[in-house]
């Protein structure tokens, strides 16, 4: 089994390196701590969830965890207040201040899940008409690590008194449709491939 309780299979190392790497922008006694460990703890627990029921023994199980604690460390720079965030950014721009912030603290295998895990996927074509603040790329999942992390993530709001809370898949797809008919497409793709029903 993957999961048990609150902490994925992994080593004691790794959970480390993810809480080092964290406390160092979320310092603990701060709402925006709180908050964060909720959230990635929630997600990884769901992507773990994801992962075994794939019966993927092969997954490289210490990146996923890693992916899945780090996926959201560009919030840090983002003005967020509801989630004790006081940066000057955007909250959409955490997808590339995330993989900023990896690829300078070293980790540029893992990096990309930043930006690769917003939504489903947005186009650069996208960015551009609807002038996003997100480098003018194409983004979204690539890798099954990716795609766990991206689909795990999507079944959790940053909402302070439901970070834990799992959403119903029903209520995840209507949010999906919100942002339009491609992306609820690509969604359910996800969701066949990742076998989730």
């Amino acid at each position: 089994m993957w999961m048990s309780g609150d902490k994925a299979d992994i080593s004691p190392e790794t959970e480390k390196i993810a809480e080092k790497l964290i406390l160092k922008y979320f310092p603990e006694g701060t709402i925006a701590n709180e908050m964060y460990f909720k959230h990635v703890r929630a997600v990884c627990r769901k992507a773990f969830k994801i992962a075994e029921k794939l019966n993927l023994s092969g997954i490289d199980k210490e990146k996923l965890y890693l992916s899945c604690m780090f996926h959201d460390i560009g919030i840090v720079h983002t003005f967020a207040p509801d989630i004790g965030c006081f940066g000057k950014h955007p909250y959409l721009s955490h997808a590339y201040l995330g993989r900023e912030i990896l690829e300078k603290e070293g980790f540029t295998d893992i990096a990309p899940i930043c930006e690769n895990h917003v939504g489903v996927g947005i186009t650069a074509t996208e960015i551009a008409e609807k002038k996003l603040p997100l480098p003018l790329k194409d983004i979204g999942p690539q890798t099954l690590v990716e795609k766990i992390v991206c689909i795990a993530d999507k079944f959790f709001s940053k909402s302070r008194d439901n970070l834990e809370k799992e959403l119903p898949l029903e209520v995840v797809r209507k949010k999906m449709a919100k942002l339009g008919e491609d992306k609820l497409i690509i969604f359910n793709e996800l969701l066949k491939e990742l076998k989730i029903d």
